[in-house]
């Protein structure tokens, strides 16, 4: 007969006792913690480890007895609370405005925190007018963070640069050897001490990914920006790399991703010796975060032809959360960075809420007309908000050349004479056309034959798309007469020329995004469509110009009846 070994669940290795704990939730933890002390103690590690604090702080025992614990901490309203408990029996930290010595004796401590990922969000600091005049909140929060050598994650606010600037950039690149995510929100920072941490985040042995969402304070002229960063160049940190705790770090900063912090108009001349310093500093650069450029931009001037970023897969554009920007950045900027990286690994996505566009939009640099000449077979996403200067040809050299398009999502365009060629971009999940009927070329009925011809090229093209999942489609300006149902004499058709039928191939299609202009007139045979060819129809969303426009009308509320799951909204 076989033998049977009783092992206790006590005496299971730690390692197979950690993989049987992860598949239980905090609930079920909590459970087995109820039915005995030793199981109490034994599991209540694992239930510390991923905390995220609200308007309730745990017991202040319960919290240092597991203090080293803790892996991620998500900091919410009891801040001070939390970190002033946290930080006890910390050493204690220097004067804030210079390093203190005895920062020294404590570099080499050992852990009393475990911490892999710390986010504090920016409410921590405005709390109250007395908080945010009183720095012991920040100075609870430096001990905590200087004593997490295993830090890998780490969102700060900026007041912790412009208070404690020195002991930061020193914790950056002595105390968080592991660190490789590192995000600062706020408001302004002066422009000395921004370049300082963004030199000594260049310079630090793992960091992957770094977020600057704040702006560089506006003080001086343009020569006061100047001796500013040749000041904070010229101690390239030798004296903070010297106590780097990593004596085998590789040359070179491995950042992949970046953020720039935000400059004003009167930093044009600084801003490219920025670029530059990135490019330098950053060589495996593969996510780029633009910053705002409000103001000329003249490549031949401000940016080289090639040699930036061998690297460079993804260009963003972001939106601050503290300010949102009149103008985007500079087409003619964009286009340069594109053409500076044409001969490295390839760009994938462009995402651009927003371009500045004005009267010399002819002249500017044609961006989809670069990205089809560089990268048709890299592209994979293009999300441009608003750029009003593209045309009908320019869409068709991205959709004819790039098989690898996943989404594309450009709101406006001008739909100008007869489409041709089939789009070989099959991959597309995300498609979005919106024709602007207000600038339309040609008049008469030329003209209108004209846009039926494109409207019928176009709908075909769609209908190969088999695996697109979201169509955002329709007419903008004056209402087009080539795009409504005609009358009960065609039915299912948008004109006599287009027939829905087209569309027939999208049975993968979940959400349909439709203008007023565009379906207006959509009746029974419209919906009876959708509903018999659209089975993974999730969502139909109406772009209303109006409250003329209700969406309660008989046929929709038909196609809810037969799709009771279906989401139907209206939106201005």
């Amino acid at each position: 007969m076989p033998t049977f070994i009783h092992t206790s669940i006590f005496d299971v290795p730690e390692e197979l006792f950690s993989m049987i704990i992860d598949l239980l939730s905090p609930h079920d933890i909590t459970k087995l913690m109820a039915t005995c002390k030793i199981l109490y103690y034994k599991l209540e590690p694992f239930l510390w480890r991923h905390v995220t604090i609200g308007d309730h702080l745990p017991e202040k025992e319960s919290l240092l007895r597991n203090r080293k614990h803790i892996q991620t901490l998500d900091v919410g309203g009891k801040a001070k609370d939390i970190f002033d408990i946290l930080g006890s029996h910390l050493p204690p930290e220097g004067p804030v405005s210079t390093l203190h010595p005895s920062i020294a004796a404590y570099i080499a401590l050992p852990a009393t925190i475990n911490l892999r990922k710390l986010l504090i969000p920016g409410s921590v600091f405005f709390c109250s007018r007395s908080v945010r005049k009183d720095t012991r909140t920040i100075s609870h929060i430096i001990p905590v963070i200087r004593n997490s050598p295993n830090l890998m994650q780490l969102h700060i606010h900026t007041d912790l640069i412009k208070s404690y600037r020195d002991i930061i950039l020193d914790t950056i690149s002595n105390k968080l050897p592991l660190l490789r995510i590192l995000s600062v929100g706020g408001d302004s920072v002066s422009l000395k001490s921004g370049l300082e941490f963004l030199l000594t985040c260049f310079q630090h042995p793992r960091l992957e990914d770094l977020r600057c969402d704040f702006s560089f304070a506006s003080t001086g002229n343009s020569k006061t920006f100047g001796r500013t960063l040749d000041s904070a160049l010229s101690p390239l940190a030798p004296k903070r790399r010297k106590k780097s705790l990593s004596s085998t770090a590789p040359s070179g900063s491995i950042i992949t991703a970046i953020k720039l912090p935000h400059f004003n108009e009167k930093m044009a001349s600084i801003v490219v010796r920025v670029l530059y310093i990135v490019r330098d500093f950053c060589p495996h650069l593969e996510r780029f975060e633009i910053p705002n450029l409000h103001f000329d931009y003249d490549a031949e001037r401000d940016c080289p032809s090639e040699g930036w970023f061998n690297h460079l897969q993804h260009i963003t554009y972001p939106n601050s959360y503290y300010r949102v920007p009149i103008y985007g950045p500079s087409p003619n900027f964009v286009n340069s960075l594109l053409e500076g990286c044409s001969k490295g690994a390839g760009i994938k996505t462009l995402d651009l809420p927003d371009l500045r566009d004005g009267e010399n939009a002819s002249k500017e640099a044609n961006l989809l007309g670069t990205l089809a000449k560089f990268y048709s077979r890299t592209l994979e996403e293009i999300n441009i908000d608003h750029y009003v200067s593209l045309t009908s040809r320019d869409i068709q050299d991205i959709l004819k050349t790039s098989e690898k398009l996943t989404k594309f999502w450009i709101p406006t365009t001008t739909l100008v004479g007869t489409l041709s060629g089939d789009w070989v971009c099959l991959n597309l999940k995300v498609l979005s056309l919106v024709f602007d009927a207000s600038t339309e070329q040609g008049n008469g009925q030329g003209g209108k034959q004209s846009q039926v011809l494109a409207a019928t090229h176009v709908f075909e093209q769609i209908g190969r798309l088999t695996k697109l999942e979201t169509l955002r489609l329709g007419w903008t300006g004056v209402t087009c007469s080539c795009f409504s149902n005609v009358g009960p004499e065609h039915p299912s058709r948008l004109h006599p020329s287009v027939e829905l039928e087209t569309l027939a191939g999208l049975r993968n299609l979940r959400h349909f995004y439709m203008f007023t202009d565009c379906w207006q007139h959509v009746g029974q045979a419209e919906v009876e469509f959708m509903h018999g060819h659209w089975p993974c129809l999730e969502k139909i969303t109406v772009q209303r110009l109006g409250p003329g426009y209700p969406i309660e009308r008989p046929h929709w509320e038909w196609l809810k009846e037969q799709r009771p799951q279906l989401r139907l909204d209206g939106v201005y």
